[in-house]
């Protein structure tokens, strides 16, 4: 596609819904009906709790609503003018994957930014930790809270 079509298609491609797939539908349907998915949903759960614990002593100026104590991602203001493309970059570098708030917005907001932490992906709470300890260390180097 044509350089000048790159930010429509993107802004389209972040924004819209994706068909689940014929496949997890499957194993979703096998889990239901062999009792297996009430276990699995517990322990979800529970890892979900103890990942949000570690972001809230990460960050605990943050704060939450309600079902947030259990999200398997957090959204963390930041309050920088930096573009998001180059915040994904940085901390890629730093070993880190975060997803700017411009990625899910239609109209791009330029008063406020945030990233979206993903908490059930690193694996572990020692990895998780880890990767909040860098995120928060880049925001402090770079002087981006308030």
């Amino acid at each position: 596609f044509g350089e000048q079509f790159r930010e429509k298609l993107q802004n389209g491609i972040y924004n819209m819904n994706m068909k689940t797939s014929s496949l997890d539908a499957e194993i979703i349907t096998e889990l239901i009906h062999s009792g297996d998915a009430v276990e699995l949903i517990q322990r979800k759960y529970e890892l979900a709790l103890q990942a949000n614990k570690i972001f809230d002593t990460c960050f605990p100026l943050v704060g939450h609503k309600p079902p947030a104590n259990s999200s398997f991602f957090r959204w963390l203001p930041f309050p920088c003018d930096k573009p998001g493309k180059e915040v994904e970059h940085e901390l890629m570098k730093l070993g880190v994957e975060i997803v700017h708030s411009y990625r899910f917005t239609v109209i791009p907001n330029e008063d406020e930014h945030y990233l979206r932490v993903t908490l059930s992906k690193a694996g572990n709470s020692k990895k998780l930790l880890k990767g909040l300890e860098i995120i928060r260390q880049y925001i402090q180097k770079n002087r981006i809270v308030r």
